[in-house]
C-alpha cells in the first residue's frame, strides 16, 4: 500500500523508519511531497528572511525560558524535534517551535508560577498554562519581523502521555548540560536520549529523510551562526 504524504507525521502512534510508517505490524511505504512550509506555520516559505526570524525567536524563547526554569528551580530538557535537531547536529527547517518537558516532581512549582503570572507577566505571552510566546522580540540583529508568525514553546511534564506527547520517562537527575541554538540548556542522558527518540521516531531517528523544495546551503549557514 502506498500513502502520499503532504503533511509531516509526528504522532507517537506511528513509528516512522526511512521511507515507511508502521501501524502496529503493518509497513506502509510513503510517497512524501517536498517541505516548502513551517510545520505550525502551514501558509508561510522556508526561506532565508523567514528562517532568520524564526531561529533568532526560538533562541529567545528558549533561551528566557531556561532562564525562568532555573530560578523556579525545575529540572527540564528539550525534547522531541528540538532533540533529534540536537543529536543530528543538522537542522530541521520546517520546525518552528520548542518543546521543552520538566519533570513530573516538579510541575506543581511551574502550575503556581502560571497562576500567580498569567496576566500580568513583562516576558511571555501564555496561550494556555502549557504553551507561551514572547510578549517582546528582541531585534538587536535588525532582522526583517514578521507579525504573522506562531512561534511558541510547549512546557509538558513529563508523565504526560498520548496525542502528539509521549512519556518522557527519563532520568531528570542525569541530565546533560548542552547548547542548543546557542543556549545554555539541557537533555537526557545518552541512553535516555536514545531509548526515547527510537520509541517515538523508530531506530532510523538519526536519518534525515526530509527534502525541501529549496535549495538549504544559504539556510545552513544561518543555522550554523545561532548554534555558537
Amino acid at each position: 500500500m502506498i500513502i502520499i504524504l503532504p503533511v509531516i507525521l509526528t504522532s507517537g502512534i506511528i513509528t516512522i523508519s526511512g521511507i515507511s510508517i508502521f501501524l502496529g505490524n503493518k509497513k506502509y511505504n510513503i510517497i512524501a511531497f517536498p517541505i516548502k512550509k513551517y510545520q505550525h506555520n502551514k501558509t508561510i516559505n522556508i526561506g532565508e528572511d523567514t528562517y532568520k526570524y524564526v531561529t533568532e525567536y526560538r533562541k529567545q524563547l528558549l533561551s528566557k525560558t531556561a532562564k525562568l526554569l532555573k530560578e523556579l528551580d525545575i529540572r527540564y530538557c528539550i525534547s522531541h524535534g528540538n532533540l533529534i535537531e540536537y543529536e543530528r547536529k543538522q537542522p530541521i527547517f520546517h520546525d518552528d517551535d520548542i518543546d521543552i518537558r520538566i519533570c513530573s516532581d516538579d510541575h506543581y512549582k511551574f502550575r503556581e508560577y502560571y497562576k500567580s503570572n498569567k496576566n500580568n507577566n513583562l516576558e511571555f505571552h501564555f496561550l494556555n498554562p502549557n504553551q507561551l510566546k514572547l510578549i517582546n522580540f528582541e531585534n538587536t540583529k535588525n532582522i526583517k519581523k514578521y507579525n504573522n508568525f506562531d512561534i511558541h514553546l510547549h512546557i509538558i511534564s513529563s508523565n504526560v502521555s498520548g496525542g502528539p506527547w509521549t512519556k518522557y520517562d527519563i532520568d531528570f537527575n542525569n541530565l546533560r548540560e548542552i547548547k542548543y541554538l546557542g543556549v545554555n540548556t539541557f537533555a537526557p542522558n545518552k541512553e535516555d536520549t536514545l531509548r526515547v527518540l527510537k520509541r517515538e521516531y523508530g531506530p532510523n531517528y538519526m536519518k534525515a529523510n526530509r527534502k525541501y523544495s529549496f535549495d538549504v546551503k544559504s539556510l545552513v549557514n544561518i543555522y550554523n551562526e545561532n548554534t555558537n
